[in-house]
């Protein structure tokens, strides 16, 4: 706008003062002040272990009930509610990248399986694709080998024989909440309490605490160490690149191909991203009805009613 102002002074609202400014725009900048830290503190790997050791992952007393272990007949139930939690750990992939995936988006049958991280009719609406961000948000991400241990690639194709086109699609049955709303609701809101009454939960200085979002920005600070690969960091993050050779120059994909790529990619997240769930055994997939998928109950106790006891009486 300032330019403008100057070539406007200069021609059709030339002032007979030489030193006249029309309109000053300049006069009007404000100083954008250093808003500091992020408001969203990130989650310690400690809370990553916490949950991973909940009845979620090692046994629960059944649906609605999958953060309590008092029974006898523990059981194990896989939907979003048991996967995103690890895909969101070991690929520090967002929230809505990671719920609103497809089946095929999911690269099963390929030396290195992967997800491809990309625009969606399941993410979007109205028919039209969407989901990305931004360009730097399509990206291949390899499957660590952990989560294919626990079962993830069995996990896929018992979704796809259900015929399904959503990986979650428990994620879906809903117009109100869709994606990672539904699962924030339904789920997440429930394993934060179960760590929060077995731990602090990271302080919220401004008010904002620690949410699904913050997983994301412990992976990245995984990768927050002496010797780490700039471009690979950036490219598994989903991050523009930065710098004229990242960004014009670098062209590994196209020289060396997926296959190199992605093995290259693998290492590297496994390399600088801790396992924190050997300690789980894998558990057969077990599929509930689609309406108990990812609703996992409080696991607090109920509070009895202050007139419970007086009702009965009556």
């Amino acid at each position: 706008m300032q330019t403008v102002s100057k070539h406007l002074s200069e021609t059709s609202w030339k002032s007979r003062s030489a030193t006249a400014l029309v309109l000053d725009f300049g006069a009007a900048r404000l100083k954008i002040k250093d808003k500091g830290e992020d408001r969203r503190p990130p989650w310690k790997r400690a809370h990553l272990e916490c949950l991973f050791d909940s009845p979620i992952y090692t046994g629960g007393d059944g649906p609605k009930q999958r953060l309590k272990a008092a029974g006898n007949r523990l059981t194990i139930y896989h939907d979003a509610a048991y996967f995103a939690p690890l895909l969101w750990y070991y690929t520090a992939a967002c929230r809505e990248e990671i719920c609103g995936l497809e089946i095929a988006d999911v690269i099963v049958e390929h030396e290195t399986p992967h997800l491809h991280i990309r625009d969606n009719l399941t993410r979007g609406k109205d028919g039209e694709k969407a989901g990305e961000k931004r360009a730097a948000r399509n990206r291949q991400l390899p499957i660590p080998q952990e989560l294919i241990r626990l079962g993830f690639l069995d996990y896929v194709r018992g979704i796809a024989a259900e015929g399904h086109v959503a990986l979650f699609p428990e994620c879906y049955v809903s117009t109100a909440k869709r994606g990672g709303a539904f699962l924030y609701e339904r789920a997440w809101i429930h394993m934060v309490d179960y760590i929060a009454d077995r731990m602090p939960l990271p302080p919220a200085p401004n008010g904002k605490g620690a949410d699904i979002h913050s997983i994301r920005a412990l992976g990245s600070s995984f990768y927050e160490v002496d010797g780490v690969n700039e471009i690979l960091r950036a490219d598994v993050m989903g991050h523009a690149r930065t710098g004229t050779n990242a960004k014009h120059y670098s062209k590994r994909m196209q020289t060396e191909g997926p296959e190199v790529i992605l093995r290259e990619r693998r290492e590297f997240m496994e390399r600088y991203v801790p396992v924190i769930t050997a300690h789980l055994e894998p558990a057969p997939i077990r599929l509930l009805p689609l309406e108990q998928r990812s609703r996992v109950g409080s696991p607090r106790e109920r509070k009895q009613r202050s007139d419970a006891g007086s009702a009965k009486r009556l």
